[in-house]
């Protein structure tokens, strides 16, 4: 079982490294793509399923936390006492931002991802095949082009996210040792926060 926010980081730079080979391997020279006709078949042609709806594209933000929206979070843990960013990390494919957000009761930790390569899907896939192996996810439907929760035996409740380039997760835990962890009714209020985070980082 993965306990720790290190034991993620850790699974996080094993997907990393593929993902910064297959950027330079990008950059080689590919025979162009000829795109097929388009067919003539008639009105059943037009009978295709609608598009969805596009990825977002998140340009990336050297202050990223401070667009955190805890809006949805506050009726159940009050309103924020102290935020803590982390120095964004900066590598050849993304830039990682950590956020501590303390409450009177709870602590609210974050990770916004931007990736400047085809790469979010890629680690949402990844970690959440590593969290699956050992602990039950549930979809979210609505949020960004894929969303997950799932409720951690050390850590507690997590909400994960990614759309187009941006990756985001949230872990809820208590600030006094041997407090009950909070459970799945904090999803809701934690789902909110993704929503109206990805709305500002997108806008």
């Amino acid at each position: 079982m993965l306990k720790s926010t290190g034991d993620l980081r850790f699974v996080r730079l094993l997907l990393a490294l593929p993902l910064v080979v297959l950027a330079a391997a990008g950059c080689g020279g590919k025979e162009p793509v000829v795109a097929a006709p388009a067919s003539s078949a008639g009105p059943a042609a037009s009978s295709a399923a609608p598009a969805a709806a596009a990825p977002g594209v998140y340009k990336i933000d050297k202050k990223p936390c401070a667009s955190l929206d805890l809006t949805a979070v506050q009726d159940l843990a009050g309103k924020p006492k102290e935020m803590r960013p982390d120095k964004p990390y900066e590598s050849a494919i993304s830039q990682m931002s950590h956020c501590n957000v303390t409450f009177k009761e709870y602590l609210l930790q974050g990770e916004i991802n931007y990736f400047k390569t085809d790469s979010a899907k890629v680690m949402y896939d990844g970690l959440r095949g590593a969290v699956e192996k050992d602990t039950a996810t549930t979809d979210v439907p609505g949020l960004g082009e894929g969303a997950y929760t799932y409720i951690d035996a050390a850590t507690g409740p997590h909400v994960v996210a990614y759309d187009g380039n941006l990756y985001l997760s949230l872990q809820m835990g208590v600030l006094q040792f041997g407090r009950p962890k909070p459970g799945a009714e904090v999803f809701d209020p934690m789902i909110g926060v993704l929503k109206g985070t990805m709305a500002k980082l997108r806008g």
